[in-house]
């Protein structure tokens, strides 16, 4: 019966923590929607400022400090801004 009891109380714990765990990911699951639904109404502000052109608007690309550039660069432009900031 106590083999039982220490079973019950292990798979509690484990129920606990499952919990947790897809509670944080449907809050990650919550921002990386936005970020997707934010990423062309970036560009399209950018873009439409002016006259579009045909072909401006890429889904592989999002808008950083007011220019539409490619993810990978983001990416840089953000670790070079970081380690400016870090001195």
């Amino acid at each position: 019966m106590e083999e039982l009891r220490l079973e019950n109380s292990a798979l509690q714990a484990n129920k606990t923590s499952l919990k947790d765990e897809l509670s944080t990911q449907k809050k990650n699951i919550l921002i990386m929607l936005g970020e997707t639904f934010n990423k062309p109404v970036r560009q399209a502000h950018i873009l439409y400022r002016g006259p579009p052109t045909e072909g401006d608007f890429d889904v592989n690309k999002d808008v950083y400090e007011g220019c539409l550039v490619t993810f990978s660069k983001v990416d840089e432009l953000r670790a070079s801004t970081l380690r400016a900031a870090r001195g």
